[in-house]
């Protein structure tokens, strides 16, 4: 179901990203596209932590730092989701979503 839900869900984004530009959904996307990849992979549901330290070690590691990023903007949601996304930080997501269904159709 996750292999299913993921260009349901992310696949507008890539068609229009500008809902990437707010600090909070441009975390969310990137941490919910690695919860789902974890899914895929190992047919079972994990917290966002167990997700994002698998996608450390297990996706390309050219990501690390956009999903350690993520995982720091998750905090303060209230306030993050009326702040714009940094210009960089919302390409490099959009560009993580693309690799993200790429590798779920490994």
């Amino acid at each position: 179901e996750a292999r299913a839900k993921l260009p349901e869900w992310f696949g507008p984004l890539l068609a229009d990203p500008s809902p990437l530009d707010n600090r909070w959904m441009q975390a969310y996307s990137v941490l919910t596209v690695c919860r789902m990849l974890y899914t895929v992979r190992h047919c079972v549901v994990v917290s966002k932590r167990a997700a994002k330290d698998w996608a450390r070690q297990s996706l390309d590691p050219g990501w690390s730092g956009l999903i350690e990023r993520a995982w720091h903007e998750r905090r303060d949601s209230f306030l993050k989701a009326r702040q714009h996304s940094d210009p960089a930080e919302a390409a490099a997501t959009v560009e993580f979503i693309r690799y993200g269904l790429a590798w779920a159709e490994c």
